[in-house]
């Protein structure tokens, strides 16, 4: 490699790390930890961006979910991408408190609001655009918060994760918030339509519980994802119509799919661009 190559290598190396640091907030006397990725040439002076918080699942750590591509696409769709990180619970797992059976006791409602008031003083961030998506165990979390910090969280998306019962009882949001849902049909850990772990619901409780507060028809615009790959799944996707704000509920089907987080080229879509891609309209 030449000298100049090389020079220009390490620099764009150096400019790619800073963009991603390891942070901390006290939160009643506990450092509660998340990683940040601010998009390439940020620059606070003269943009006020979204802020996208992806939550990962049990047991799981923030820094596993930075290669979900987030990253890549907040440099061009230019947002603030923020990884939260849950604390332990009795087991040792790392978890939410997110109102299941296997929930953290941990303050996390002043956690999120606490980032998100970071977010704005610190990063000029923009406080109409701040999206929570969650997998597993995070998306029963953005569901928790969807109600919890409604009047924060402009949107969610919920990948193979349900609404806990404690929500589907007792949610009662004066935000009706945007959902998009992802969910495999043979999802052994959180199940779709039956078997339903205690204290979650099933993936139609839940889409019902937002099609009642949007005030939704029960009939939905099906398309099928076009078929490009041999994982030997189906994609249907739906967006419900005559809900009190247009396209403000979809969901995505995947027949035959297990409880995984569905990429390219692996797969015939990539979560992390779909999501994005409902959540910027909100």
């Amino acid at each position: 490699m030449k000298p100049v190559t090389l020079l220009i290598t390490l620099l764009l190396s150096a400019i790619s790390w800073s963009q991603q640091t390891n942070e901390t907030v006290d939160i009643d006397g506990a450092n509660r930890t998340f990683v940040q990725y601010l998009p390439v040439g940020f620059d606070a002076t003269i943009e006020s961006l979204p802020v996208v918080f992806i939550l990962h699942g049990i047991g799981d750590l923030s820094t596993n979910l930075v290669n979900a591509g987030f990253d890549q696409i907040s440099d061009t769709a230019r947002f603030i991408a923020i990884y939260p990180q849950g604390e332990k619970i009795i087991f040792g797992h790392t978890s939410w408190n997110n109102g299941t059976l296997l929930a953290s006791s941990s303050n996390d409602f002043d956690f999120f609001d606490a980032l998100i008031d970071d977010m704005i003083l610190n990063h000029n961030a923009d406080p109409t655009k701040i999206y929570i998506e969650g997998f597993s165990m995070g998306s029963i979390m953005a569901y928790k918060l969807a109600c919890e910090l409604n009047n924060r969280v402009a949107a969610i998306g919920a990948l193979s994760g349900t609404m806990s019962t404690e929500d589907i009882t007792h949610c009662a949001p004066s935000y009706i918030t945007p959902v998009i849902h992802f969910h495999g049909t043979l999802d052994p850990i959180i199940s779709f339509a039956s078997g339903a772990l205690p204290s979650l619901s099933l993936v139609p409780e839940t889409l019902n519980f937002w099609i009642n507060a949007h005030g939704c028809s029960t009939t939905a615009d099906s398309t099928q994802i076009i078929d490009s790959t041999i994982d030997d799944l189906k994609v249907d996707r739906f967006v419900y119509q005559t809900c009190s704000q247009p396209n403000a509920l979809e969901f995505w089907r995947v027949n035959g799919g297990s409880h995984n987080f569905f990429a390219q080229p692996d797969n015939d879509f990539s979560e992390s661009i779909e999501c994005w891609n409902f959540l910027r309209q909100w």
